[in-house]
C-alpha cells in the first residue's frame, strides 16, 4: 500500500512478495523459483535476480558516507519491486535513506538536456552523458542548486574534452 501511495511501485504485489521470499534464500533459489513457476520476461528476471539486487541495494545503504546520488544510482539500476523489498529488509537508517531516495532524490530531474549543452557550445560526444549524470548527482547531493546545473555540466564536459 505504501509503495502505491508514494508511487514507488505499482506492479503486481505477487512479484514483490515472491522477490522478498527468494531474496532471503540461497543463491539459485530465485532462478529456480522463476523457472518452476514459469515466470518469464521482466518479472522472471526480477525474481531470479532478487537476492543479488536486494543485497546490492542494502550494501550501498550500509556503507558509511554513501552519498544520496550513489543511493539513487543503485536504485535506478534495479527494478521497482526490488526497491520495495529493500525497504522492507533495511534497518531503520537505511529505510530513512530509501524513503528520501524514492520519494525525493530520484524525482529530481535536471532542467537541461544534451541539446542544451550542445547549444552552450559543447561538442556532441560521449562526454555529454557523463556531464549530465554528474550534474544531476551534484544537484541530488546538494552541492549545486538546479539553476547552476547547466554551468556545472558545461564545465565537466569541457574538462572531459581536454583529457
Amino acid at each position: 500500500a505504501w509503495s502505491r501511495l508514494e508511487e514507488v511501485y505499482d506492479g503486481p504485489g505477487w512479484v514483490a512478495t515472491l522477490a522478498a521470499l527468494v531474496s532471503r534464500a540461497g543463491e539459485r533459489v530465485g532462478a529456480a523459483a522463476a523457472e518452476r513457476l514459469v515466470i518469464g520476461g521482466a518479472r522472471g528476471r526480477v525474481v531470479a535476480g532478487a537476492r543479488v539486487g536486494v543485497e546490492t541495494i542494502l550494501a550501498v545503504l550500509a556503507r558509511e558516507g554513501a552519498r544520496p546520488s550513489e543511493i539513487v544510482q543503485v536504485l535506478e539500476r534495479h527494478e521497482p519491486a526490488l526497491r520495495v523489498v529493500a525497504m522492507a529488509a533495511a534497518r531503520a537508517d537505511g529505510r530513512r535513506q530509501l524513503l528520501q531516495a524514492l520519494t525525493r532524490w530520484m524525482r529530481i530531474d535536471l532542467p537541461l538536456s544534451g541539446d542544451d549543452l550542445v547549444r552552450a557550445g559543447v561538442p556532441a560526444r560521449p562526454a555529454l552523458g557523463e556531464a549530465l549524470r554528474r550534474a544531476r548527482a551534484a544537484v541530488i547531493d546538494g552541492e549545486i542548486p538546479p539553476a547552476k546545473a547547466l554551468d556545472h555540466a558545461v564545465a565537466i564536459a569541457v574538462r572531459a574534452g581536454k583529457r
